[in-house]
């Protein structure tokens, strides 16, 4: 049976709207460092730890030794004693050992982070990032639709959580996923017949916002008898130069043909 008969058998709406990190993302705040605060700027790192600061009030963070972390959020708030950043309620608190001051004689600058003594290896960062393609953007929906469906198929959410956004995995586990996802799940609801027709169009304009990348995508399927449409909004965060899913709601409905 179809998903486009399963859904109109059902007669109702399929709806599943994952919005944990979504409310997070659009809830995010963030502001210019003030002046006081600019010589923290740029790319500072040791054997274990990398930290970017950038003068939009963004921090990257990762933790390279032991139980790795990492972190893409804005700066919520920044004193001599600590920067905190994160999303929403969900925040990392960073202390302050030693501010940055020149290191030697060789002009390096360092400072203490959590113990951690870190050399800036890069003084301004360019935080302007395109929008990706036309194609590039149904790519990434056809590919973030494609490990759906087959976490749908396999009941297993685990792969399609490896793949997303550090902040995305860090609120969000696998089993959670399963049960946001059940009627898809229980129900066999597959996306087979959207990914074969191909019949897609951005209904959201792409837009960057607070290092994340917004946009929503729409999918139609058709039989003789039935129409479905499958509606995806989406948000990513540029993670090593890679677009990575940080957001998924999903919205699927089927009716029969006039």
């Amino acid at each position: 049976m179809s998903i486009l008969t399963k859904i109109t058998l059902r007669n109702y709406m399929k709806k599943i709207i994952f919005l944990l990190l979504g409310v997070f993302l659009l809830t995010g705040c963030q502001a210019p460092l003030s002046d006081d605060k600019r010589k923290y700027i740029g790319r500072w790192e040791s054997n274990t730890m990398t930290l970017v600061i950038t003068k939009e009030g963004y921090l990257e963070y990762e933790k390279l030794a032991g139980i790795k972390k990492s972190l893409s959020a804005p700066i919520k708030s920044f004193t001599d004693d600590t920067i905190v950043a994160g999303l929403w309620l969900f925040t990392t608190e960073f202390h302050i050992d030693q501010p940055p001051q020149q290191a030697n004689s060789n002009g390096l600058w360092s400072m203490v982070i959590d113990g951690e003594t870190l050399y800036r290896t890069q003084r301004g960062i360019d935080t302007s990032q395109e929008i990706p393609t036309e194609a590039e953007l149904h790519s990434l929906a056809d590919q973030w639709l494609g490990l759906f469906n087959t976490a749908v198929k396999a009941k297993d959410f685990a792969d399609f959580r490896a793949q997303a956004a550090a902040p995305f995995r860090e609120q969000i586990s696998s089993e959670k996923l399963l049960s946001s996802f059940d009627s898809f799940v229980s129900q066999s609801l597959y996306m087979d017949e959207f990914l074969a027709q191909n019949h897609y169009k951005v209904t959201m304009l792409p837009v960057i916002r607070d290092g994340a990348l917004y946009y929503a995508v729409q999918y139609q399927a058709s039989s003789d008898t039935h129409v479905a449409i499958l509606n995806i909004d989406l948000a990513f965060m540029n993670e090593n130069s890679t677009w990575k899913m940080a957001r998924f709601n999903i919205d699927v409905n089927s009716e029969k043909r006039n």
